[in-house]
């Protein structure tokens, strides 16, 4: 048979029989995702009519497809599915079809909703759907009387503060812990006014108990103070406003977005100044010097409370910056000061923050910031639609969602789809092209300025151009500078990483505290696993799971045959989802990568495990002993596999190339 080719057709296998599907539990999300927008139009083509389940059609493409970044959800269930399917496959417009292009680089801020966004009946529906909302929102509420419960169905009792303040924080802690058992790991929290206390609450700084004894003092205190005062907001950068006796800034919201507050007629007063103002419909003048009868009383109880260092960062609305360890005088400051939320979208901005969540009754801050803005509920809309169709977005956008959770109680089962939609493309090598020649009067300019020309060639003023030409050549040279520096900036990125199906064969030696299933989840897939060796024993490799730097120096001294695996959880952050590296960990990869490069002849491997491994976890684990050390670090998540690749920074724009617009 040598260098023949040969076929034998046997006979086609019998068809597979499935049974019917179960009741349809699925969540009206189903994500979709393909290198190209044409490849994301196709695949949806072809799906269009597949004989399967909705809910097994929808449970397939949650968890048999890899995730690329070009990426659509569909915000649909039942029948409604392959109308969404067609939908996007002509490329159409519809509510139930959410696209996107995903910014893995793009970190997530949660932001919480100020007073003014209550209305009645807000959340029932979240209440009614989802024990995990229930459960939070009924935490709150036991710190607080039953009069907070009724609040909510009477329009009159929730405008009072004494309700407002208190049913808001209830409505965002409940919205947090919901989309946060989905997934949703925020890098970033910040809130407008009391929403902040909401803020401080999920990031850590206090307890339930005391954030709730913290809202409750500040709302009743406010309440009880004399009703008069007026908030105003104009339409003026803050420098324009300027205040009188008795009047304050209230919020900074954007570049030419500022409240006043105080008292009511040197408010009006300084209204009447600018042409597009707007009066706020609050019972007092927050954030003004009416506030000050109340201070001492809220400061006595902030004092009694503990306070936590943050775990996830908090962007002050007092100094629009990262909030400072929290104390009794913060919070103070924090009601008779200005809300400088322009400035905290700002910093957030500069962090690297590209989506914005707000969570909250209403879409109000989504209006105030840049980028990707998605509210999980809307004033006068079906509120699970919303929230699901904000977590599509979150999705779309780059977001990692945890499609587990939320697939819990599905009957959806995997069922084979339609193949991957290639696009094929041509690879014969082409002539070169010319490159296009660089305009001719931008040319002429720079040239006439090289040859100092510019007052014959422009025409102008001899003194003119001798005092603009020593200007012209400095800012040209700093562009250059800025452009060549930028254009060798590279960054570690991490990225999806396909691993071969395999099982590991041999003896595999695991040493160190071994996390819970690993040993039974190497041996259900073939190998034989020891946790002890002596000297002359082959072993097809070894699975560490060093505690810090010292145990990995003693694993690496050891020499054993074989590849070398050290393990660590949480050692590496591959993505938005994952918490910061935890430094003694970190530094085991520090070691790992030094020995890697120093000992040649040996094979060593670094490893970061998620803190649980679900059977497709272990499964990817035993193919990656399979695989040997071709990659030699890898962090499996959830989601896969990943890998570090070297990719070009972006472009930051350099001070040099244009004016200084900043305040010094």
């Amino acid at each position: 048979m040598s260098g023949t080719n040969a076929h034998v057709v046997l006979e086609q296998a019998e068809p597979v029989a499935v049974p019917p599907a179960g009741p349809d539990a699925t969540p009206p999300l189903v994500p979709l995702s393909a290198r190209s927008a044409t490849a994301l139009r196709a695949q949806a083509e072809r799906l269009r009519g597949v004989d399967a389940a909705p809910q097994d059609l929808a449970y397939s493409l949650a968890f048999t497809r890899a995730t690329h970044d070009h990426r659509a959800v569909l915000v649909a269930g039942g029948d409604e599915l392959d109308r969404a399917l067609g939908v996007l496959a002509d490329g159409g417009s519809d509510a139930a079809v959410v696209t996107g292009t995903a910014d893995r680089d793009a970190l997530l801020a949660v932001l919480f909703t100020g007073q003014g966004a209550q209305r009645v009946g807000m959340g029932r529906a979240l209440y009614n759907r989802f024990p995990v909302y229930a459960e939070a929102f009924d935490a709150v509420c036991a710190h607080f009387g039953p009069e907070l419960r009724a609040a909510f169905d009477d329009a009159s009792l929730l405008d009072r503060t004494e309700f407002t303040q208190p049913a808001l924080f209830a409505v965002e802690v409940a919205l947090f812990r919901l989309v946060s058992s989905w997934g949703v790991r925020p890098d970033f929290v910040a809130g407008h006014s009391i929403g902040e206390i909401s803020a401080a609450h999920v990031a850590g700084v206090l307890s339930l108990e005391d954030a709730c004894r913290l809202v409750a003092a500040r709302a009743s205190l406010m309440q009880a103070l004399p009703v008069g005062g007026a908030m105003v907001s104009i339409a003026a950068p803050e420098g324009d406003v300027e205040l009188s006796e008795g009047v304050s800034i209230a919020a900074v919201n954007g570049p030419e977005s500022v409240v006043i507050s105080g008292d009511e007629a040197a408010v009006l007063e300084i209204a009447a100044r600018f042409a597009k103002t707007k009066r706020l419909k609050v019972s007092h003048a927050f954030h003004s010097p009416l506030m000050d009868p109340m201070l001492d009383e809220f400061r006595a109880v902030a004092e009694t409370l503990t306070y936590h260092p943050a775990e996830i960062p908090v962007v002050s609305n007092v100094t629009g910056a990262l909030a400072e360890p929290f104390t009794a005088d913060y919070w103070v400051r924090h009601v008779r000061e200005a809300v400088r939320f322009a400035d905290g979208v700002s910093t957030l901005e500069a962090a690297g923050v590209g989506v914005f969540l707000e969570l909250g009754p209403d879409g109000v801050l989504s209006s105030l910031v840049p980028g990707t803005a998605i509210p999980a509920l809307r004033r006068d809309r079906d509120e699970e639609r919303t929230l699901f169709t904000a977590l599509a977005r979150l999705h779309v956008s780059g977001v990692d969602l945890d499609w587990a959770s939320l697939y819990a109680g599905s009957a959806g089962r995997a069922v084979p789809l339609p193949t991957y939609p290639f696009e094929h493309r041509r690879y014969w090598l082409e002539p070169a092209r010319p490159q296009p020649v660089a305009d001719s009067a931008d040319t002429g300019f720079w040239a006439a300025v090289d040859r100092g020309e510019l007052a014959r060639d422009l025409a102008v003023d001899d003194d003119l151009a001798a005092a603009i030409q020593p200007a012209l050549h400095a800012w040209r040279a700093r562009h250059r500078e800025a452009s060549t520096l930028g254009s060798w900036r590279y960054r570690v990125a991490w990225r999806p990483h396909p691993l071969p199906a395999g099982r590991p064969t041999g003896t595999w030696l695991l040493v160190g505290t071994v996390p819970a299933g690993i040993a039974e989840g190497l041996a259900e897939r073939g190998a034989d696993v020891r946790t002890s060796w002596s000297e002359g024993e082959d072993i097809a490799g070894t699975l560490a799971f060093p505690a810090d730097l010292d145990e990995a120096l003693t694993v690496l001294q050891a020499d054993r045959p074989g590849p070398l695996w050290l393990a660590t959880t949480g050692a590496v952050r591959t993505g938005r989802s994952d918490p910061a590296p935890e430094p003694a960990r970190a530094q085991v990869w520090g070691l790992g990568r030094v020995a890697a490069l120093e000992l040649t002849g040996r094979e060593i491997g670094l490893l970061d495990l998620p803190a649980a491994l679900d059977d497709r976890g272990h499964d990817r684990l035993a193919a990656l002993l399979a695989a040997g050390t071709g990659e030699d670090q890898v962090a499996l998540r959830p989601s896969g596999a990943f890998v570090p690749r070297l990719v070009r920074a972006r472009q930051v724009p350099s001070r040099a190339a244009g004016p200084r617009t900043e305040p010094c």
